[in-house]
């Protein structure tokens, strides 16, 4: 999975684990988990936000 090369990636390149990153996954568990419609619709607006703020403050930390 691509998400999860990433994550690797960050790790191997900061030296250090990435708490945005271990939130966004444990997002898209929620999404497998989704009991019925309303519970998925949930899911995925909370889902929505994590990888956005994962990439942003990866590339600000990559660019210093």
């Amino acid at each position: 999975m691509l998400a999860e090369a990433a994550r690797s990636r960050l790790l191997l390149v900061s030296g250090r684990p990435e708490p945005l990153a271990d939130a966004a996954f444990r997002h898209m568990a929620t999404l497998l988990t989704a009991s019925d419609l309303t519970a998925l619709r949930t899911a995925e607006a909370d889902f929505e936000s994590a990888p956005s703020a994962f990439l942003l403050n990866t590339s600000e930390r990559l660019a210093r």
